[in-house]
This record gives C-alpha cells, structure tokens and sequence, in this order.
C-alpha cells in the first residue's frame, strides 16, 4: 500500500509536469516524458527510502545507487513503450498514463528486492505488551541496575582486603 502511494505521488508529478510542458508548448511529448521522469524520480527515491522501504534500513549510497539505475532501466522501458503508443496513433495522455502504470509493477517487485534490500528490522508485533517486553529483553541495563553486582564483586587483587 505504501508503495502504491508514493508511485501515485510520483506518477501524479511525472504526468502533471509532462502535461504542462506539453499544453504549454514549451516541449515535444518524448521530450516533455525526460522532464517529467527527472523530477519524479526524486519524488519517487525519498518517498520509497522514508515511507515504503524504510523498514528494509538500506545504505543510503548503496539503495541511491540501485534505486536511479533501476529507475533508469525503467524509464527506457517506458520510453520505449510511449514512443510505441504515440507512433501507433495514441493521444500523448492516455499513452504516458498507460505506460506509467504498466511499469509500476516491475519497478515495485526490483525496488523491493534489489534496490532498497538491506538488514531488515524484526516484525513490530501489533500488540503493546509484547513490544515493551521485545524492548526490555533486547536493551542492556541501565548502569544503575549493574550497580549492585559491581559492589559485591571481589576486590581487584592489587586493592588491601579490609578485615
């Protein structure tokens, strides 16, 4: 689901961008596409890496990296694809729409396993008790806890013993 929001987030910049310099006439529909991919393929790396891989805790570098090649691949893929339609007789606007949607589910199947892939954080289980107690086995104890077992240690052997 969260995916699916920021491809929405991002197809809606890539579209909406592409549709202003089109009716604007300041581009040509292939021309216009570029454009709109640049800007969306930002939308589209910060939406992912905060809100629908986060969890996954991909390098930074490494997820920018995959995550423009990826993004890349994509893109010469729809492209492509748009360059079809339009030759073919579409309208430049159903054709991007359609071409944008027929991407979106390759780019979410690699984006999720290659791209963003990284340690993965355990499963937050639903329930509130079960996360405190998850919380208290795994963090270590307060130095204050540890306190009273350093006390009654037995003395460093350098250190005079009181009688």
């Amino acid at each position: 689901m969260r995916f699916a929001l920021v491809g929405a987030a991002a197809a809606a910049v890539h579209l909406g961008l592409v549709l202003m310099l089109v009716n604007g006439g300041l581009l040509a529909p292939l021309q216009a596409n570029v454009a709109g991919w640049i800007v969306a393929l930002g939308v589209s790396f910060a939406g992912h890496r905060c809100f629908s891989f986060a969890a996954q805790r991909a390098p930074l570098g490494r997820a920018a990296v995959r995550f423009s090649a990826l993004s890349a691949a994509g893109f010469v893929l729809n492209e492509a694809a748009y360059a079809g339609l339009l030759h073919g007789g579409w309208r430049y606007e159903p054709a991007l729409a359609a071409v944008l949607l027929g991407i979106a589910a390759l780019t979410y199947l690699l984006a999720r396993h290659w791209a963003f892939r990284g340690t993965a954080a355990p499963p937050a289980s639903r329930h509130r008790r079960c996360r405190r107690a998850t919380a208290r086995r795994a963090a270590p104890a307060p130095p204050a806890a540890r306190a009273p077992e350093m006390a009654r240690a037995a003395p460093h052997p350098a250190e005079p013993r009181s009688s």
